[in-house]
């Protein structure tokens, strides 16, 4: 199981955004606030008035350098956020959901679960024990 999630994890962004969206300063914007504040109630028309443009020419444009949707990619964003407090904080589950903008443990667990696979209690508890098993390979 950790095999097939693990590829996922590793490609997410870290803090920035390795895609054609670094020509295109609208988007490279755009991309830039999702980062900053992935909790944020971010729509196609607040960041296209945020990048200066219309919510028609931002989300082509958007789409042309990212090959997705800017919910799509805020999605990635905020998964990956909560799933590096998920590896390396203690927060429980309703503030990690809270953090990335959801307003239910459950709506956070569904779209957890549909980018991972795997809810994230268990997510959780499968990276711990792979940091464990490696940290007790690396002793040996």
């Amino acid at each position: 199981m950790l095999a097939r999630i693990t590829p996922r994890f590793d490609a997410l962004p870290a803090n920035d955004v390795e895609t054609p969206a670094r020509v295109d300063p609208i988007v490279e914007r755009a991309l830039e606030l999702m980062h900053a504040d992935p909790g944020a109630d971010w729509t196609v028309s607040s960041l296209a008035k945020a990048t200066g443009c219309s919510r028609a020419v931002f989300a082509r444009r958007f789409a042309a350098a990212t090959g997705t949707t800017p919910r799509a990619f805020l999605t990635l964003v905020r998964m990956h956020v909560a799933a590096k407090h998920l590896v390396h904080g203690e927060a429980g589950l309703a503030a990690i959901a809270a953090m990335v903008g959801y307003a239910t443990e459950f709506a956070f667990g569904r779209a957890f679960k549909r980018v991972f696979r795997m809810a994230p209690g268990r997510f959780r508890r499968a990276m711990w024990k792979r940091s464990v098993t490696s940290a007790i390979q690396a002793a040996a």
